[in-house]
């Protein structure tokens, strides 16, 4: 039974970190997306694709926590330094998923950054177009929707 779930953990290790450099793939992608001046269907796309391979990631990663369960490591912490020590013909594999899973996290906490900085930029400008429009109101609500201005809603009459 061990032999087989160490071979099934190597198999997931490459999967996973097959994705992982898919996943970073895409975040480069979503760098230079943030780097032109129209980034929203482009965004979009790398946002949906983004959001499947984490997904498949998730999955993967649940495969191989219950693959630890079954060899008898419960921590989920602590699994990885005791299946390094335990069976080290399996630390090029953790290496590899784990350096990739670091470039993931470095460029997606900066592409973060640049969403953080368009998003003050809009919200900026959408506070000046209140401003200008006279409005009390963001002229969107919550969902995207345009508000009605109190102007709009204020009946004239003749007469």
């Amino acid at each position: 039974m061990t032999h087989s779930a160490i071979s099934r953990l190597e198999s997931l290790f490459a999967t996973e970190t097959a994705l992982m450099r898919e996943f970073i793939a895409i975040l480069q992608k979503e760098a230079e997306v943030l780097a032109t001046p129209a980034v929203g269907d482009a965004l979009n796309a790398t946002t949906a694709s983004k959001n499947t391979l984490a997904q498949q990631l998730s999955a993967s990663a649940a495969s191989r926590h219950a693959i630890y369960e079954e060899l008898g490591y419960k921590d989920k912490d602590a699994s990885n330094a005791r299946l390094r020590q335990d069976h080290p013909a399996l630390n090029p594999a953790i290496d590899a998923l784990a350096q990739a899973a670091q470039q993931a996290h470095e460029i997606n906490e900066d592409n973060g950054i640049v969403i953080d900085a368009y998003l003050k930029y809009n919200q900026q400008a959408m506070n000046e177009l209140r401003i200008l429009a006279g409005q009390d109101l963001p002229l969107y609500d919550a969902s995207g929707r345009a508000r009605q201005s109190s102007a709009s809603k204020t009946s004239i009459k003749a007469g």
